[in-house]
């Protein structure tokens, strides 16, 4: 199934992508858990106001497992999807491939495995710095449920990864050129992206008519407060169905790729 010296090739050429955002994202984390003391929301009452302050809430107000999590995994799917598949169909590397005893089978789940393995080593590299900084610190309520929620946060986060890279991919597979993978890849992302944050601040300033507009994206089935909240019914079939849709999405490239004419 898994050609793994192929695999040795393509992890190669695609380690300074995986480098670069592992460092964006672990950046994010600790410049976000560096500006407070607590690690959980710690409730401050100032002049009869209530205020909250902690890592947790810092992560989630920049919207690191939301809009802005989302937003770094689609550029780092279209930057992996062009480098492992758009770039060598049209240069014809992936038709040089097919000459060994490779079929396209295997080359197709290698190079999904390789998108698996770069985004299981951000998601875990992003995760460790976390818990790095929560010990270092330390916290002053930082305990064992907080690892708990922030090990879902980060599985959540890594199924956003594969369910976002199996959307580009099968772009750059159904797009024979690369501005059109390209544009489309922006395109549907940024669309949800904006009507998720609509949707988010209409339920902010009590706009009902647009509270609903979250619910179309895919962002409503990675919900940061339901996992912060520890509402485990509540997300875990959220979680289920964004895996059989990219189940779906990585099925479907690949049934277009077996049928794919390459010679571009």
């Amino acid at each position: 199934m898994i050609n793994f010296k192929f695999l040795k090739i393509q992890i190669k050429n695609t380690i300074w992508i995986t480098v670069i955002f592992a460092i964006i994202f672990a950046l994010i984390s600790i410049l976000s858990m560096s500006f407070t003391k607590y690690f959980w929301d710690t409730t401050f009452y100032h002049n009869g106001e209530t205020s909250y302050e902690g890592a947790i809430d810092l992560l989630h107000m920049i919207s690191f497992f939301g809009p802005l999590g989302e937003g770094l995994a689609v550029v780092f799917a279209i930057a992996l999807t062009m480098k492992l598949i758009s770039t060598e169909i049209n240069r014809n590397y992936i038709s040089s491939w097919l000459s060994l005893p490779m079929s396209r089978k295997t080359i197709f789940l290698t190079k999904l495995f390789t998108i698996f393995i770069s985004s299981f080593i951000i998601v875990l590299f992003n995760l460790i710095i976390q818990l790095l900084i929560a010990v270092i610190k330390p916290y002053s309520d930082f305990a064992g449920a907080e690892v708990a929620i922030l090990i879902k946060l980060n599985f959540g986060l890594l199924l956003s990864f594969l369910f976002i890279s199996s959307m580009i991919i099968l772009f750059a597979v159904f797009f024979n050129k690369i501005s059109h993978v390209l544009t489309v890849s922006a395109l549907v992302p940024t669309f949800f992206i904006v009507l998720f944050l609509l949707g988010d601040f209409a339920n902010t300033f009590d706009v009902k008519f647009l509270h609903y507009l979250k619910y179309l994206t895919f962002f409503s089935l990675f919900d940061n407060n339901q996992l912060i909240k520890n509402a485990n019914l509540q997300f875990i079939w959220k979680f289920i169905l964004l895996i059989f849709l990219t189940g779906t999405l990585f099925y479907g490239s690949f049934y277009l790729f077996k049928r794919k004419n390459l010679d571009v």
